[in-house]
């Protein structure tokens, strides 16, 4: 069953961006198993995005109390962004307010706001501008990187606006943009 999901995502990855979600574990955690599980993935399907649920699952409760049960470990996915910096980690489970959400993100971490967008979805109606630069401020911070000569700063600039649909092109009289 495991190569079957690595090889659907494989597939997937050589027409798409895709992504793996999962828990940190089943029953209990093993550091191991998560790390073994990402090099396994990455390695053989070349997925980049992982989104970590902060939990892990456990099998035999009701899936209305697995939300709260047990505590959320946020700690392990900081870890696992650190042991796989190249890795887009997203992490998920129990963020409730835009702190978190910049914390996070000073971390290179990108966050996913499930129950409680869900539950309260007016409280995120802010969120482009209590979380995003407009796109000229992105614009100057990587003209910032390439001025320092800072290219692989400037590269994940270029790469995250990319991402989110913007085309960014460069001439001497600075940079433009535009929408894909």
């Amino acid at each position: 069953m495991f190569k079957i999901k690595i090889d659907c995502v494989k597939k997937m990855n050589e027409q798409i961006f895709s992504s793996i979600k999962c828990r940190l574990g089943l029953d209990k955690f093993d550091k191991s198993f998560l790390e073994n599980f990402i090099e396994k993935t990455k390695n053989i399907s070349g997925c980049k995005k992982y989104i970590l649920h902060s939990r892990i699952a456990i099998m035999g409760i009701d899936t209305m109390k697995n939300r709260s049960v047990p505590s959320l470990q946020y700690s392990v996915v900081e870890e696992m962004k650190n042991k796989y910096p190249d890795l887009n980690i997203v992490i998920n489970g129990g963020i409730k307010d835009f702190k978190t959400v910049k914390e996070f993100n000073e971390k290179n971490i990108g966050v996913m706001i499930g129950r409680e967008a869900y539950d309260n979805p007016w409280k995120f109606r802010k969120a482009d501008s209590e979380i995003f630069n407009s796109i000229e401020d992105v614009i100057s911070y990587r003209k910032q990187a390439r001025d320092n000569k800072n290219w692989e700063l400037a590269d994940k600039i270029r790469n995250a606006v990319d991402e989110a649909g913007i085309v960014l092109k460069d001439s001497k009289e600075g940079t433009s943009w535009e929408l894909k």
